[in-house]
């Protein structure tokens, strides 16, 4: 690869030295690309601040494969995604991050990207709009092919009538197989199927056919000129599912025959879910059994008799509500936080008097101001064919360590404690403490 030699005796501004070669900057594009994407801190800034080294360096960055915007503040000085190709009156470093962003995505000149990863903080919303996103979206629409992920502060507008002037809509992005969306509460917006598509053909597939992973977290969803309140979800392509917190004044469904695992969080709308691959399911309800699964608004079309790989749920009455859909599992997560409340106890001891059969049985303990040993020993009477056991203690639990365990064998037995593992094999549970 040619290089220019200067006046001066430098190479692309780089000295000489050696052989008299700049053998970094002979490399080929993708092997500079390589480095470029290990420098610390891994964002496009980091890559496109190499531009001053040489010419030869000045546009390696804008061919890069991955594009992350990670900002710690809207105007701090040293996090500017600006390309440094462009003049300094129109990226300075003081620029709000949402420009610079949308500044570094149009000098960007690579015809595909394989990751398109912006994150900004809350103090960016004040100069955030729904034109910044949209561009971004637009910019994805043509060139990502792999993965998507935003995650913004809320920046949502409202007229007097109350209702959301700031929507954005998501384009076609039909190369795109996984999409990350936080979207602090803003409304994602949806235009209803094309005239004669089935119910359940439309929305998210025909805009990314090829969608494997998709997690909504904080998002209001709006459907858009006058539709029924029911949005659809249907993919042939969905592998991963993830939904937190989100905003729907109507029903969501959700067909997916390759779907293997959900998680769930926070879903106060109406709720269908059909996935006769469901391996993996994960709902939460944040200690408030209002957010927690109501079998009267959420369903689930699994055959009877379905058998799952893993199961997390609450330890609470809405956990265990979703836990009686699955006679057997082969791997049960609960968590349990319980205060010190009588009632709120024996309702625990009542809830759990019936548990799931599984060989895996994992404990995560975020509160228990009752007899710890007493607790564990009755979890254990209902899970007979336990093989495994996994304890997770929290560091608010100080003082509550200590558990006798007698009469259990179990093949492998762990405890973590503050992230700390220690673990035994093929031990009868007599006499062993989780105090270490």
């Amino acid at each position: 690869m040619a290089t220019d030699r200067g006046d001066d005796g430098e190479i692309d501004g780089c000295s000489i030295g050696g052989d008299g070669r700049d053998h970094i900057s002979s490399l080929p594009d993708h092997l500079l690309h390589s480095i470029l994407l290990r420098l610390p801190g891994g964002t496009a800034a980091d890559a496109a601040r190499t531009s001053v080294l040489s010419r030869r360096w000045r546009r390696v960055w804008a061919h890069l494969p991955d594009l992350l915007f990670y900002y710690r503040g809207d105007e701090s000085d040293d996090d500017g995604d600006a390309p440094p190709t462009l003049a300094a009156s129109q990226c300075g470093a003081r620029r709000p991050a949402a420009s610079r962003v949308g500044a570094a995505l149009a000098a960007h000149t690579a015809p595909s990207v394989r990751c398109l990863d912006i994150s900004l903080p809350c103090d960016s919303s004040r100069h955030l709009t729904e034109g910044h996103v949209s561009s971004w979206l637009r910019f994805a629409s043509r060139h990502v092919a792999g993965e998507l992920r935003l995650a913004v502060p809320p920046f949502c507008n409202v007229n007097n009538e109350g209702e959301v002037e700031d929507v954005i809509l998501l384009p076609i992005c039909e190369r795109v197989t996984s999409i990350g969306f936080n979207l602090g509460g803003n409304t994602l917006g949806f235009r209803p199927p094309a005239a004669g598509t089935r119910e359940l053909e439309d929305m998210l597939s025909c805009r990314c056919p090829s969608l494997k992973k998709l997690e909504l977290e904080w998002v209001s969803i709006a459907l858009q000129d006058g539709a029924t309140a029911v949005l659809s979800l249907c993919s042939g392509s969905l592998e991963w599912l993830q939904i937190v917190a989100i905003q729907f004044d109507g029903r969501l469904q959700v067909a997916a025959p390759k779907l293997r695992t959900f998680h769930g969080r926070i879903i106060p709308c109406e709720f269908y879910m059909a996935a006769p691959m469901l391996a993996e399911f994960c709902w939460h309800d944040n200690n408030c059994d209002y957010n927690g699964y109501h079998p009267t608004r959420h369903l689930l079309a699994v055959a009877a008799g379905h058998r799952l790989r893993r199961l997390e749920i609450d330890a609470s009455s809405s956990g265990l509500e979703l836990m009686r859909r699955f006679k057997t599992v082969h791997e049960l997560d609960l968590t349990v936080h319980v205060t010190q409340d009588i009632q709120e106890y024996a309702r625990f001891l009542e809830d759990t008097n019936i548990l799931a059969s599984c060989e895996v049985l994992v404990v995560r303990f975020t509160k228990m101001e009752h007899t710890f040993t007493s607790a564990m020993l009755h979890l254990l009477k209902q899970c007979a064919r336990v093989r495994k056991l996994v304890v997770q203690l929290s560091s608010n639990m100080e003082g509550r360590r200590q558990c006798m365990i007698h009469g259990f064998f179990v093949i492998k037995f762990e405890v973590y404690i503050n992230n700390n593992k220690y673990e035994k094999y093929n031990m009868n549970l007599d006499d062993i403490s989780t105090e270490y």
